[in-house]
């Protein structure tokens, strides 16, 4: 059984956008002349059926499938539909790292009632008694627990465990930690009647301490890395599909070939040093855990070209500061101009958002080299983040005829719009939305200047 390639689809779409792309038909480390502007690139949200004719070996088109039992397993089909080749690739190979964490602990030192509000009143205990039986005639007085206050005043709380509508663990504060100790329903019976309140309570704590630190091992897996093909001397103004394998992009063998990732941990990627609360399922956090590592966040750190029986042909390093985002909905674009053809990839080079160019020589066999860095000058931060919580906008100039902030959805369904006046630099941004990839557009006299993404994760 055989299953076509475009079955297989991202839940979501992306926007990328690139700044100073070359546009010269070739360019070289020497000399360049350059265009500083907005690239687009497109949406690749699915696979493509085949190789891209100018990278198979005899420049013709191959139906491309992926056998129906394993995904890692490409069938090439030629024109008369016989498979021609059958490609094993690897899916995945892990990246183990680990992380460093200070550990902390503080003691509830007391809990105490701040509000009430009365809910019901009865002219005596009696009449209560009577109200709960009609209500429900299992009702016991069994069920009440009564303490004595003094000047004929009495406290009566009650035990839910027989109960068929609630339990103990819902009508007390914080029932794993203290029982039955704080009901958030109680009784008062009094000279002036039996009367219920609803009470609301608040934990005090001492100082937190520093109780050790531990390290935990992680892992991730390295996916491959997917190839977005944009052949200009074609007319391909954006990428609409992704490819996975080529035989002639690297060299000129009819052997094929295929990209995956090398990760690293770094100082500076898209995820702040943050704290890992020890929340109870009552709300009481008595624990708490902080990353302390320095390198503690995932990068891309480069790129290996693999053949077909996973030996590595080539192995790139990004240098100079870069680092590229870590993104299962990532690419890489492939962009073929005049006789050059450039790798684009992503990321941050010294914290600003940037794209690495690496330009692909086939003929002298696997030479691959990088030929350009292009920052953009809007800087987004974190990117990746949970719901609810602050994004960091720099513009990165002095923005003197004001600009509006647009978030919108990868469809391109608008989510939230701010506006920075004239002179202002910087702007935060509430992330309060559903999970999903978002475009965040900078707006100057009704244009987009530059657009960045941020990932919601709950």
């Amino acid at each position: 059984m055989i299953k076509f390639r475009n079955d297989i689809y991202f839940s979501g779409m992306k926007k990328i956008v690139i700044t100073s792309l070359l546009v010269a038909a070739s360019i070289s480390t020497a000399s360049a002349q350059t265009v500083t502007g907005r690239f687009e690139l497109g949406n690749p949200d699915r696979a493509a059926l085949s190789i891209p004719k100018e990278f198979s070996f005899d420049e013709v088109p191959y139906l491309i499938m992926y056998d129906s039992n394993d995904n890692n397993t490409i069938q090439v089909y030629n024109e008369s539909l016989e498979v021609v080749r059958n490609i094993s690739m690897k899916e995945e190979v892990p990246f183990h790292y680990q992380l460093t964490y200070e550990d902390e602990t503080r003691d509830i030192i007391a809990v105490n009632e701040v509000g009430r509000s009365q809910f019901c009143r009865f002219d005596s205990y009696e009449a209560f008694v009577e109200n709960e039986k009609n209500i429900d005639p299992s009702f016991s007085e069994s069920w009440l627990i009564i303490t004595d206050l003094g000047d004929g005043t009495k406290k009566v709380k009650v035990d839910y465990s027989n109960t068929r509508f609630t339990t103990n663990e819902q009508m007390y504060y914080a029932y794993d930690f203290f029982g039955m100790q704080y009901p958030k329903v109680y009784f008062v019976d009094s000279p002036d009647g039996f009367i219920g309140y609803k009470a609301m309570y608040a934990a005090q704590y001492s100082e937190w301490k520093i109780s050790g630190t531990r390290t935990e091992s992680r892992n991730k897996p390295q996916k491959r890395i997917r190839m977005c093909n944009i052949n200009l001397n074609q007319g391909d103004g954006r990428a609409n599909t992704y490819f996975e394998v080529s035989q002639t992009l690297f060299n000129e063998d009819d052997s094929f070939e295929y990209i995956m990732p090398k990760y690293k941990l770094s100082t500076s990627g898209n995820f702040p040093q943050h704290s890992i609360g020890g929340e109870s399922e009552s709300g009481l956090e008595t624990t708490k855990s902080t990353l302390i590592s320095e390198q503690n966040e995932i990068a891309l750190a480069g790129f290996q070209v693999l053949s077909e029986n996973g030996d590595v042909v080539s192995d790139i390093t990004f240098d100079d500061g870069f680092e590229g985002v870590i993104n299962n909905m990532d690419c890489a674009f492939l962009i073929t101009i005049g006789n050059s053809r450039y790798l684009a990839f992503d990321g941050y080079c010294n914290s600003e958002s940037s794209t690495i160019f690496f330009k692909i020589d086939n003929k002298k066999n696997n030479a691959i080299e990088k030929v350009k860095i292009a920052p953009s000058k809007m800087k987004v931060f974190p990117t990746i983040v949970s719901n609810g919580s602050t994004i960091n906008v720099n513009l990165g100039d002095d923005n003197k005829d004001g600009s509006d902030i647009v978030v919108t959805s990868v469809s391109g369904a608008p989510v939230r719009k701010i506006r920075i006046p004239a002179g202002q630099s910087s702007a935060k941004i509430s992330a309060h939305t559903s999970s999903g990839i978002y475009c965040i557009s900078r707006i100057q006299q009704g244009r987009i200047a530059e657009t960045q993404k941020i990932i919601v994760d709950d």
